[in-house]
């Protein structure tokens, strides 16, 4: 429902994207060759987003940031997880799971802000299927799927810096600009 006439998908309750509480129902298809065999799968999914404020810090011990093995400083910024449920699917008695944004802090090398992005899934699948290369195919897409979502959310923050009037990178030098900000 496009309540607020910018083109925004809200619910009816008034929840949208990026707000912590957003659900919506996704249908996804997919086709891949695994080992020799055209495989097609669809599945559709309802989708909860969920923001989840840090831990304590000694409650959240473990391999540290770039490998040092000390507590994992807590993020400045809650987490932000997506939690998928199959509700229906053809091929998959399960595909459950989260998707996990975690802020960390700055790379102590570069001094760029750092963010973990961790994928979970638990599939079984309806039927005889191998599940050794079903998994192997999963965990081979992740890192293309993720490049696909950084380049639609890129886009998208682009769009929506435009549609606001406000200016892009590429326009910060530009004589526009510097009047802007006098």
């Amino acid at each position: 429902v496009d309540l607020d006439g910018r083109g925004g998908k809200w619910n009816l309750d008034g929840s949208a994207p990026g707000d912590g509480r957003y659900e919506c129902r996704l249908y996804q298809r997919g086709a891949q060759k695994i080992v020799g065999f055209e495989f097609g799968a669809d599945v559709t999914m309802d989708m909860t987003e969920k923001i989840v404020f840090p831990r304590a810090k000694e409650d959240n011990k473990g391999e540290g940031h770039h490998g040092q093995s000390s507590s994992l400083p807590s993020p400045r910024e809650p987490e932000r997880h997506i939690q998928f449920r199959c509700v229906d699917s053809q091929f998959f008695s399960q595909f459950d799971g989260t998707w996990k944004v975690v802020p960390l802090p700055p790379n102590p090398f570069t001094g760029e802000p750092e963010t973990m992005v961790s994928y979970t899934v638990d599939v079984r699948p309806k039927g005889p299927v191998p599940v050794a290369a079903l998994e192997w195919r999963i965990r081979e897409d992740v890192p293309t799927n993720l490049r696909a979502v950084k380049r639609a959310a890129v886009e998208r923050g682009w769009a929506v810096l435009k549609r606001r009037g406000l200016m892009l990178p590429e326009e910060w030098g530009s004589e526009e600009y510097r009047k802007k900000r006098e």
